[in-house]
């Protein structure tokens, strides 16, 4: 009987490391579904835990970090002019998180919620609404935002990442963590619209102000998705990408009830002043 021939060295060790190169892929797919596991998850809820001074502080810096070398666009009877919108969003919903909102002149037809309550409207989408509902409708998204701790909830995400990724690797960079991190915090985005669209179009109703002030803004933004690629309408690419398909928010917004009528956001002085309040 011939005796089988023994394993040579070098196929020893390839094989050895054919084993190693699978228990370590998937150790690394563990730990990615992991990873992203906990920063879709636990950012959320860890949110609602933060002190209000340091959402606050932190809502400052990145609003400064945000607008640094940008113009603050304020009047008197601008101001006095966002703060009967606020008062309008706010009749029929006493549970509204408490908020500011500012305008600069940035680049973007876009708005932005921040830690701390803090929300930015640029000067470009105030100029882009045909009435004050499309930016009451814009202002309310935002403030969906607000309410549910979505700007706070995705800096625990990005710093969680930052933590994870150093332990993890000595400082070094993980591709699966740092892929895993990225699609947690996409999905979230995209979630995160979707509720703060669903808080806008309620917010209105309760408030009477026509929702379709906001789906006719939506509108507008997927017209020029598809027409404007440079100037201030080119950065809408970059500003919605995390969005939900402006075509999906389009159909969820519907008139208000049968039976509401719906009462104006601000008389014709307070808007001709909204719109003037960069000059």
């Amino acid at each position: 009987m011939t005796e089988p021939a023994k394993e040579t060295t070098d196929h020893y060790y390839a094989r050895h490391a054919r084993m190693s190169f699978r228990w370590m892929a998937g150790g690394l797919a563990g730990l990615a579904a992991t990873v992203f596991v906990v920063l879709k998850l636990l950012p959320g809820p860890a949110a609602f835990l933060l002190p209000e001074k340091w959402r606050d502080s932190i809502g400052r810096a990145a609003e400064a970090s945000m607008t640094a070398g940008i113009r603050h666009c304020q009047t008197k009877e601008a101001d006095a002019a966002l703060l009967a919108m606020a008062a309008r969003l706010a009749d029929g919903n006493g549970d509204l998180p408490p908020f500011s909102v500012r305008v600069f002149n940035l680049p973007v037809v876009n708005a932005f919620a921040l830690p701390g309550g803090r929300i930015v409207l640029t000067m470009p989408l105030i100029t882009q609404a045909e009435n004050p509902e499309e930016v009451a409708g814009v202002l309310a998204h935002e403030l969906g935002h607000a309410a549910y701790r979505h700007p706070e909830a995705e800096l625990i995400r990005q710093a969680g990442l930052t933590l994870i990724v150093s332990a993890l690797t000595s400082g070094g960079s993980s591709s699966f963590t740092a892929l895993a991190g990225s699609a947690a915090s996409l999905s979230y985005s995209r979630s995160a619209e979707a509720e703060a669209d669903a808080f806008a179009v309620q917010t209105m109703e309760k408030a009477a102000i026509d929702p379709t002030g906001l789906k006719h803004f939506f509108e507008k933004l997927l017209k020029e998705e598809g027409h404007n690629r440079g100037g201030v309408i080119g950065g809408l690419e970059s500003a919605f990408s995390t969005h939900p398909g402006t075509e999906e928010r389009i159909k969820a917004i519907h008139p208000l009830p049968d039976g509401v009528a719906p009462r104006p956001v601000l008389n014709p002085t307070q808007w001709k002043a909204l719109k003037a309040v960069c000059g």
